[in-house]
């Protein structure tokens, strides 16, 4: 069985974004970086983390670096009994259990 999905976090520095969307609407979003250490389809780790991007809630704090999981929150059954991910959460990685540098 694979461990759950390791997510980086290497900076708490987060980007805002603000604008008109097209229906005329006002948007806010703040986004941070993380870099995720995924897996091939045949579930072998793939040699280097890959960027990603996420988006934080209204007032959430930035995560600060070190170490997470992908909480099983972040996932749900959608439309057509479909798993979908909504907006990931992540949980520390206890120290005694971070991978070595």
């Amino acid at each position: 069985m694979l461990p759950p999905l390791r997510v980086e976090i290497k900076s708490n520095l987060i980007q805002e974004i603000s604008g008109t969307s097209k229906a005329g609407k006002p948007y806010h979003m703040r986004k941070q970086a993380g870099w995720a250490y995924t897996y091939d389809q045949m579930g072998a780790p793939n040699p280097y983390p890959e960027r990603i991007e996420f988006s934080l809630v209204d007032g959430q704090q930035p995560y600060q670096p070190g170490n997470y999981t992908l909480s099983p929150v972040s996932f749900f059954v959608g439309d057509f009994h479909s798993l979908s991910i909504s907006r990931p959460v992540l949980d520390p990685i206890p120290a005694t259990q971070r991978p070595a540098a």
